[in-house]
């Protein structure tokens, strides 16, 4: 997960299986292979100058905020990630989510709420598992 500006962008795990089940939302952020060095692949995140779907260039991966990857969950998949907030006076305020398949109207996914050490972590963590699921489905088919 990146910060730029204070806005939380997804990471370039998760951007990859948002390509992979369709995400194709205008961005201006995404990621891009830059080059080898040390024998490790680089990865640049860029920004456009005007929000396009990135995603259809083979070699980048649009990388929208952790917010629009979530909504774009809740509307085209249906999939509602909940975040959740658990104060304790021992061990600090920690996060978990709750997954819902909007299409059935229950919960697919809970996950530990002492998990997390921040919103974004757990947003991010839900964003994954819900694609997680979205794609062992399409397995299935």
């Amino acid at each position: 997960m990146k910060t730029i500006d204070r806005e939380c962008y997804v990471s370039l795990e998760v951007a990859k299986l948002l390509k992979e089940v369709g995400f194709d939302w205008e961005v201006q952020s995404y990621y891009s292979k830059l080059s080898r060095k040390q024998g490790k692949l680089l990865w640049l995140t860029c920004g456009c100058k005007y929000k396009e779907n990135i995603n259809i260039n083979q070699n980048r991966y649009s990388a929208p905020t952790l917010d629009v990857a979530q909504r774009w969950l809740r509307e085209v998949k249906g999939k509602e990630v909940e975040i959740e907030v658990f104060p304790d006076e021992l061990v600090g305020t920690t996060w978990g989510f709750h997954l819902y398949d909007l299409g059935a109207c229950d919960s697919i996914v809970f996950q530990n709420p002492y998990t997390y050490s921040t919103f974004e972590e757990a947003q991010e963590a839900g964003i994954k598992k819900a694609l997680e699921i979205i794609l062992e489905k399409g397995k299935k088919k």
